[in-house]
């Protein structure tokens, strides 16, 4: 069994449930994510400059500890909702 959803989870994803409907994806996005976490890195000297960009525009890849869900999972969590 899946452990259950914190209360303040379970608000999180509502209010943004709401906001994607009423604002479609790119402005939802946009309201979310308004800016870079990272400066530019154009004037920057630094063996790790690439890596940052990449990370800039592709984001940094995160390790799980569960195993990926499949499609039919996807699905019926997009069909639950919150």
């Amino acid at each position: 069994a899946e452990p259950a959803m914190s209360p303040e989870l379970g608000e999180c994803i509502a209010r943004d449930s709401r906001l994607l409907k009423q604002l479609g994806w790119r402005d939802f996005v946009k309201r979310k994510r308004p800016r870079s976490d990272i400066a530019t890195l154009e004037n920057v000297d630094h063996p790790a400059r690439d890596l940052l960009k990449f990370y800039k525009t592709r984001g940094a890849p995160v390790k799980f500890k569960t195993p990926p869900w499949g499609r039919p999972r996807v699905l019926h969590a997009l069909k639950r909702g919150p």
